[in-house]
């Protein structure tokens, strides 16, 4: 029997849901036929994952009626055998293709055998981190239409925060707004992400309130809030700083190449900032958002770094990051850590006169 149609699905383009809009959809229309689950978000697609498999075949036998094939590719023949074995003291099978890229699986026979999925049994394909599927082709097309294609990303402010606000609570500590944007703009936004820095915190901190300063201590610094502290080092002066920062992200395994461009994108959005601040643009945080993708203390810390400098300075900031982007692109001659050192360098030595 083919997969179910009778389900709408998001439409190509639309944005991403939040969680508990996903949430909200699956217990209206109930157990589905076929998923596509994708997305930077691992915590959530393994939360869904988990919640399908509960409707499908629950805890009691689970053993007996759950078929696993690990990807990035799936045999035919192993395919249809996880599809076609009959469930054992229960109504359903479950069969989840794990890390598999559905780019590759454009064949038509196997879209033919995803468009024959028994009435029994759920197919849940989690696609490869750190790939998308790609919209264009038939396989995905056809997973939209058929079935269900959720994508898990970045979730929406007010959401994520009274997730993070519950992790705290439930052991034993508090946390006020300010400080949430503080750990997002420090640790980034993924809950996956989130949750180590939340059970070291917890760790680490005695007192019930946990305050920025806890954060600045004891979080780990993603790429990009590094480079902010390498932009504020650098526009201060602190050549020495700028170079211990830079090199302890090439020790994490960053490369020179994403280390420029991380840089380069921390001087558009001062750029942009200042732009703001002569246009006495400041209070309007949306378009801000829009323009630079910084918001809360990202964007409080983007607006006062942008006072150090003239439009002038960072003007030319932004056009070092550029040709020290395309020179680590295209010409070898010279080393990429030299090229670094020069831009560090050059970035310093641009004068601050903070108008």
């Amino acid at each position: 029997m083919a997969a179910s149609k009778s389900k709408s699905t998001a439409k190509s383009g639309e944005k991403t849901k939040a969680y508990k809009d996903i949430l909200a959809r699956f217990r209206s229309e109930g157990l589905g036929r076929l998923y596509l689950l994708y997305g930077e978000e691992s915590y959530l697609i393994d939360s869904f994952a988990a919640l399908i498999r509960q409707e499908a075949i629950g805890e009691e036998n689970a053993d007996f009626n759950l078929h696993r094939l690990e990807g990035p590719t799936v045999e035919l023949p192993a395919l249809r055998e996880g599809m076609d074995a009959l469930p054992f003291l229960s109504e359903h099978t479950l069969l989840e293709l794990w890390n598999v890229d559905v780019n590759l699986l454009n064949g038509d026979d196997f879209r033919a055998m995803l468009a024959d999925i028994p009435q029994w049994c759920t197919v849940v394909i989690r696609q490869l981190t750190g790939t998308a599927p790609k919209g264009n082709l038939g396989i995905v097309r056809q997973i939209k239409k058929d079935g269900f294609a959720e994508e898990f990303t970045l979730q929406p402010e007010d959401s994520l925060y009274s997730w993070i606000r519950k992790r705290f609570a439930a052991q034993g500590h508090t946390i006020d707004r300010d400080v949430m944007d503080t750990l997002c703009f420090v640790s980034g936004r993924l809950m996956t992400g989130l949750i180590p820095e939340i059970e070291k915190l917890c760790a680490a901190v005695a007192e019930e309130e946990i305050t920025a300063a806890h954060v600045e201590r004891f979080a780990h610094h993603i790429p990009e809030a590094r480079t902010f502290e390498m932009t504020n080092a650098m526009a201060d002066g602190n050549l020495n700083k700028a170079v211990q920062l830079t090199a302890e992200l090439l020790r994490s395994g960053e490369e020179p190449i994403a280390v420029t461009a991380l840089l380069g994108s921390q001087y558009r959005s001062l750029y942009a900032a200042k732009v703001f601040q002569q246009k006495k643009l400041e209070g309007d945080k949306e378009l801000f958002r829009e323009v630079t993708g910084k918001f809360g203390y990202g964007a409080t810390v983007s607006f006062n770094t942008a006072k150090k400098f003239s439009l002038a300075e960072l003007r030319e900031d932004v056009r070092l990051c550029a040709r020290t982007d395309r020179l680590l692109k295209s010409d070898q001659t010279v080393g990429e850590e030299d090229r670094m050192a020069e831009l560090l360098i050059r970035l310093t030595m641009n004068g601050k006169t903070g108008h």
